[in-house]
């Protein structure tokens, strides 16, 4: 079960799980079937400060515990080719609610509902299914490893292209590099270096002016007293 709640994409497609779920049966609504997500009162996130991937902690008490994140009910199903096809589908989301006393105390975080309302059998030649006819614009991201959130490109032959395809090597190539934290809007950790470099050379440099103002009074006073010894002399 995938982390809920405006993550962005480097935290979604993680495989750490915090959650488990079950199925049960809605009593008010026959035929109805509702599958349950809980947490284990551990979440995971991007630690914002840093711009690190990932950062573990744990749900204040009550909710360390555990709790129920979220319901999903399937109101109707169909029969498609000998499979149950659900076409329509209610998801809500929850999440504590702030100074909450007891693990019941939840206020609902986001939800959507699905409904299909026109499908049909067929057979794919191809998995993937081949693209529609025309040009059709493409965004991959089969390229993030090698540093690439997204590499765009048209096609217009209603095909796929590989991975190695000459004419798709050539246009990684001549893309820029963007990760998947930048590409999501989220600052990288050299950004955080860089902000506290800054900050830190905004408080040292009062310090750094009274010290010399200081060590320039020292010497002054050294000086003086020199002058004054040599008229003594």
């Amino acid at each position: 079960m995938k982390t809920l709640g405006g993550e962005d994409l480097a935290v979604f497609y993680s495989t750490n799980c915090y959650m488990n779920y079950y199925w049960t049966n809605n009593t008010a609504e026959p035929g109805a079937r509702v599958i349950v997500l809980q947490s284990d009162g551990h979440f995971f996130g991007r630690d914002y400060r840093t711009g690190e991937t990932f950062k573990e902690a744990r749900y204040a008490a009550p909710f360390d515990k555990g709790f129920t994140y979220g319901i999903g009910v399937y109101h109707q199903w169909t029969n498609v080719a000998a499979t149950f096809v659900p076409i329509e589908f209610e998801f809500t989301a929850f999440t504590p609610k702030p100074d909450a006393k007891v693990v019941s105390d939840l206020e609902k975080w986001n939800g959507y509902k699905c409904t299909v309302s026109k499908f049909r059998s067929t057979v794919l030649e191809r998995i993937p299914p081949d693209l529609p006819k025309g040009k059709v614009l493409v965004t991959d991201r089969r390229f993030l490893a090698d540093g690439y959130a997204t590499v765009n490109y048209a096609v217009t032959n209603g095909r796929w292209l590989a991975a190695d395809d000459s004419n798709l090597v050539k246009g990684v190539a001549h893309t820029r590099k963007v990760s998947l934290d930048v590409e999501q809007g989220f600052a990288p950790a050299r950004r955080y270096e860089l902000r506290r470099f800054v900050i830190w050379c905004l408080l040292l440099f009062p310090l750094s002016a009274l010290a010399l103002k200081g060590l320039s009074k020292k010497l002054k006073r050294k000086r003086k007293q020199n002058e004054i010894e040599t008229r003594s002399c």
